[in-house]
């Protein structure tokens, strides 16, 4: 006796589809939402979403600050940054030490999430700005920090790092 042939399991089979749509889309950034300073659907200085992301100042958590705000056209930065193909350009930036300053990060990769962080030499974030997709260029404010070396990373990809020397 011949068993009865199977069905092809094709509930299951258009459930992997639509989550593997589902996680394009999402991955796609189709759905990111508002500015690098804070806007709705994005994690502001305190990591919550939709949470406004302050002036750059410390966070009210303790934790780092975030800043940041679209670039106008003719907009200059004491620091420049990019990232192009999941990768920082620059591996090593100089910037001034015990008082604010500002960075431009252009976000060359089409639809894939960057930002810049700054770590000290214990491995704590010091500043942290919005994550935001590109292309976009985003000015940074960036409060005083200490003279010293920092590491700056993507939070996003680990991969991404650069030294930043403050004097």
């Amino acid at each position: 006796e011949n068993p009865p042939p199977s069905k092809t399991p094709s509930r299951l089979f258009a459930t992997l589809v639509v989550l593997i749509l589902g996680a394009a889309v999402l991955q796609s950034g189709a759905f990111a939402g508002g500015t690098a300073n804070g806007g709705t659907g994005g994690a502001g200085a305190s990591g919550v979403p939709g949470a406004p992301a302050g002036s750059g100042g410390p966070a009210a958590s303790g934790g780092p600050a975030a800043s940041g705000a679209p670039a106008a056209s003719g907009d200059t930065a004491d620091v420049q940054i990019e990232a192009k193909d999941v990768a920082f350009i620059e591996k090593a930036i100089t910037a001034p030490a015990g008082k604010p300053f500002t960075i431009a990060f252009a976000n060359e990769d089409p639809g894939t999430p960057h930002n810049v962080e700054f770590k000290d030499a214990g491995g704590t974030v010091v500043w942290k700005g919005d994550v935001f997709n590109g292309v976009a260029t985003h000015i940074y404010q960036v409060p005083a920090l200490p003279a010293g070396a920092y590491t700056f990373a993507c939070v996003v990809h680990s991969s991404m790092t650069g030294t930043a020397t403050l004097q």
